[in-house]
């Protein structure tokens, strides 16, 4: 049979190794974890207390934001980090030691620091950690550092993008349901085009003392 062949098992050989050392790695993290023993990053990742009626007063707030940007009306949207996390988890107290998918921002100096941790995941050590640094170069333009860790510490990528290709700014105007990304999906509804229509009205983004501030 054509897998008997040695070119076939010198690839197909390693590729099983992997995959089952990766499955277990998966298998160990939720094990460590019902144990009480999560791994340190999965510890350390921050949470957030909040609440429904947190929620809806950041909603409001940015609400009323949009609707007077939308009459060409100059105004001011600042955020702290409380309230971009609170917008992120809308209002929910999150369990981060169950398995999934969870975020928190972090404001520090000139940049807001997205926290990501996704578990169990296929590696060595069962779950995959990132951290993007967002820095707004102007009102019209974004530099991103993104660096990953699934077991082992990727190389950092670093790349320039427009705000509106900024997932982070396109939810907190309402134009996605997620601050993570940006899908084809998002792109293709009405909220998208509003939160664009915002984007193009801004004078300026910029990170002060805390705040994540939007000009009109």
């Amino acid at each position: 049979m054509i897998f008997l062949d040695k070119p076939y098992l010198i690839i197909l050989v390693p590729a099983i190794a992997l995959f089952l050392f990766q499955y277990l790695g998966g298998w160990k993290i939720i094990l460590d974890v019902n144990k009480g023993k999560p791994p340190r990053k999965l510890k350390d990742f921050p949470s957030i207390e909040t609440s429904e009626v947190d929620y809806k007063q950041v909603q409001y707030k940015i609400r009323s934001f949009c609707d007077s940007a939308l009459k060409n009306k100059t105004i001011e949207l600042s955020l702290n980090e409380f309230e971009i996390n609170t917008l992120a988890v809308k209002g929910s107290l999150l369990n981060k030691y169950i398995p999934g998918e969870y975020f928190y921002y972090q404001i520090k100096e000139d940049s807001i620091i997205e926290k990501m941790i996704i578990w169990p995941f296929l590696s060595a050590k069962g779950y995959k950690y990132r951290e993007r640094w967002i820095y707004f170069v102007t009102k019209t333009q974004l530099w991103e550092r993104t660096q990953v860790f699934d077991g082992t510490l990727m190389e950092p990528y670093e790349k320039t993008l427009p705000i509106s290709y900024s997932s982070l700014i396109v939810f907190v105007l309402g134009g996605s349901k997620t601050s993570a990304s940006l899908t084809l999906n998002a792109k293709q509804t009405v909220k998208y085009q509003q939160a664009l229509n915002i984007i193009e009205k801004l004078r300026n983004v910029e990170i002060k003392q805390g705040f994540l501030i939007l000009e009109t």
